[in-house]
């Protein structure tokens, strides 16, 4: 066994040896005329680190997925309550991580009932899950009384724990989705507002007449700001902003970002999944985009902005779908971004199906380091 070990430990070094001696070569020499040097998609370090451990360099940018297996942090299970789980919201008080997410019954017995989940960490990466629900429909005669999802948890300046998501009570359908909130002294056990839904759909023609959905909050300044998806009449999708002094009575300011620079079909239908943060700098905006008629959610994209209405949009997505196989091949979305310590922290949701014999879903982590 300790032979066996030496010799695995010579292979990596002989390897590390050639990667170093490569770079270099790579270093010293000069690209053609006309052409442009590629940008190297991974680091000596990290080279040697995906050889050790399969950690994944995504696209160009300068994000890690974390899971030395390339899988998700918390994953579906078909005999739990929230076995399918989508749009984490991951907030850090203190040093405990606490998510909280939309989730069906995993055996699909029940896809209506939506329902928002918590679930604690010490490090972010392995999750104390008990399947209990801390947010649920509300009575059949309500506007929330089927879906409850898409969860923007925030503390407000007076420690009080203020949870904006959407709400419907329209089975099968993506249409009549609100926006409510519910507040919490610590965290655990929720009271949904009195003057639920706080945004209602817009009216006439508004980008949001037909549904609101996905809202992500930041307080900033003495104010609240809100960022959520408008769906159309024309079932086109953009993200609105919205602003109050107090988080209940809010005021619209109309469309900030649409679908352009990402578009990849002609019948792409928007943007979606929006989260917003504010870097002590500018705001930073991770977003995803509703493919092939919304059948397809991916993949992650990042903008900035230092006004939280005029976006500068980078020019490539910051993590698409994998490969076949892999547990984001079919999906890729709903971003949660932590500024945490010297890094950045995003979980993020996937799936794996292939639409008949099986369906797995989860929601991972990818870390960034933040540059001073």
């Amino acid at each position: 066994m300790k032979k066996k070990i030496l010799i695995l430990f010579i292979i990596v070094a002989i390897v590390a040896i050639v990667l170093v001696i490569g770079e270099l070569f790579e270093e010293g020499g000069k690209p053609e005329a006309g052409q442009k040097e590629e940008q190297k998609e991974l680091t000596t370090t990290t080279r040697l680190s995906w050889l050790l451990f399969p950690l994944k360099k995504v696209s160009q940018a300068p994000w890690v997925l974390y899971s030395r297996s390339l899988l998700p942090t918390l994953k579906s299970n078909p005999n739990l309550l929230d076995g399918i789980l989508n749009d984490p919201s991951v907030i850090k008080v203190e040093k405990l991580y606490t998510m909280y997410y939309g989730g069906v019954k995993g055996d699909f017995s029940d896809t209506n009932t939506v329902r928002i989940f918590r679930v604690t960490s010490k490090d972010g990466i392995t999750w104390n899950r008990n399947s209990v629900p801390v947010l649920t429909p509300g009575p059949s005669s309500s506007w929330d009384s089927v879906k409850v999802e898409t969860p923007s948890v925030l503390v407000g300046p007076d420690g009080t724990y203020l949870m904006y998501y959407s709400g419907s009570n329209i089975p099968d359908s993506e249409a009549g989705f609100q926006i409510g909130l519910a507040t919490s002294r610590d965290g655990v056990t929720w009271e949904k507002h009195s003057s639920n839904p706080v945004i209602k759909l817009g009216s006439g023609g508004a980008f949001d007449k037909f549904s609101l959905l996905g809202p992500t909050v930041v307080y900033k300044g003495g104010e609240y700001w809100m960022w959520y998806g408008g769906i159309s009449e024309k079932l086109e999708v953009a993200t609105g902003l919205a602003k109050s002094k107090d988080g209940i009575r809010w005021e619209r300011k109309g469309v900030v970002m649409s679908l352009d620079v990402e578009r990849e079909n002609a019948n792409d239908v928007g943007i979606s999944e929006n989260f917003v943060l504010w870097n002590g700098n500018k705001f930073e905006m991770f977003y995803t985009i509703l493919l092939d008629a919304g059948k397809i959610v991916a993949p992650i994209w990042h903008a900035t902005s230092k006004d939280g209405v005029n976006w500068v949009k980078e020019k490539k997505p910051v993590m698409d779908r994998a490969t076949a196989g892999q547990w984001t091949n079919e999906a890729l979305g709903a971003p949660s971004v932590l500024l945490d310590g010297n890094k950045y922290r995003m979980w993020f949701t996937g799936t794996h199906t292939d639409s008949k014999s099986f369906f797995e879903n989860g929601i991972g982590l990818m870390e960034k380091e933040r540059k001073p």
